[in-house]
């Protein structure tokens, strides 16, 4: 199971959650912002505030970075990069 962290307005984010309603891909969205408990997992996990995260939860593998999270998806079977490829996070404050 894929498990990303984000937040609401964060344009590397919406990057990464447009191109996964693109491709169909199944995801557990955590909005750290909405849930305390979603970004406690965050710290406990990526160590840092930062997002979009993702945690593949089957494969034990976890990376920041829009463009690698897409660049994963893609080599996990979930389609085409087609956006901005280059790298983008957001820190939540």
């Amino acid at each position: 199971m894929f498990v990303l962290y984000t937040k609401s307005g964060c344009p590397f984010c919406n990057r990464v959650l447009d191109y996964v309603e693109e491709n169909n891909i199944q995801i557990d969205e955590r909005n750290v912002y909405e849930s305390e408990i979603a970004m406690k997992e965050l710290m406990e996990k990526g160590g840092k505030r930062q997002i979009p995260f993702l945690h593949d939860t089957d494969k034990d593998v976890m990376m920041y970075e829009s463009a690698d999270i897409i660049e994963y998806f893609k080599s996990q079977g979930g389609g085409e990069v087609t956006e901005d490829d280059t790298p983008g996070v957001c820190i939540p404050s």
